[in-house]
């Protein structure tokens, strides 16, 4: 488990009130080449996925198609819903609704690199860094200093550690980094269809195929 901390880096990137998780390419190595590097991503992306599903956060999309959209070259992404109107982190006075967003966001932050750890073995290659900022931008305004920022931060990457690695997860996470490997892009509703499905499966309960109107 790698460590993290306030001081690695601070700025959150969210625009319109929409949190994104995006993943810049390696130097040298391009996703659509390497198949280990795009299974990678893909199990990335689903431990985002997963994590802002059960925590009732839900996502846009998710995708592990390289865009522009960020600094260099990202290659891949889970867009989030924007905010409600209601949540607003930096208020003088949270209520217990926003504090508990922030923490699933924060932890829905760390979800991609522990996932990919633990389904594909080593330390997490997928760049991070926009995971780790809104981490820790979150983690801060729940905190009050560094100490305790960190001591949070490092109960958040245990928390998704295991999150990443409950029976559900080892269900639902393959199932949709196997799906991305297949289609690329999955929109919110074709992605938790799949999660549901391996779920099922997993424990034998009733699976039906996808219904058409959960394709996109």
């Amino acid at each position: 488990m790698t460590g993290i901390s306030r001081d690695t880096c601070r700025d959150i990137t969210r625009t319109d009130s929409v949190t994104t998780f995006a993943h810049t390419t390696s130097a040298g190595r391009t996703a659509q080449d390497d198949a280990d590097w795009l299974r990678r991503v893909a199990y990335h992306e689903a431990g985002h996925a997963f994590a802002l599903w059960t925590g009732q956060l839900g996502f846009q999309r998710i995708s592990i198609v390289p865009d522009s959209d960020s600094d260099g070259a990202s290659a891949g992404h889970c867009l989030g819903n924007p905010d409600p109107t209601w949540f607003d982190p930096d208020a003088a006075q949270r209520s217990v609704a926003v504090e508990g967003r922030l923490t699933r966001y924060a932890l829905a932050a760390l979800a991609g690199a522990a996932a990919e750890r633990h389904y594909c073995g080593g330390e997490a290659q997928v760049d991070n860094e926009v995971d780790r900022r809104v981490a820790i931008e979150y983690a801060d305004c729940l905190n009050g200093g560094p100490e305790e920022t960190d001591a949070y931060l490092a109960w958040l990457l245990l928390r998704a550690e295991g999150v990443v690695a409950s029976p559900r997860a080892t269900a639902a996470i393959p199932a949709l980094a196997a799906a991305l490997l297949d289609r690329r892009t999955l929109s919110y509703r074709r992605a938790v269809a799949v999660m549901r499905q391996g779920i099922q499966r997993a424990f034998g309960l009733a699976s039906p195929e996808i219904a058409p109107h959960d394709q996109e």
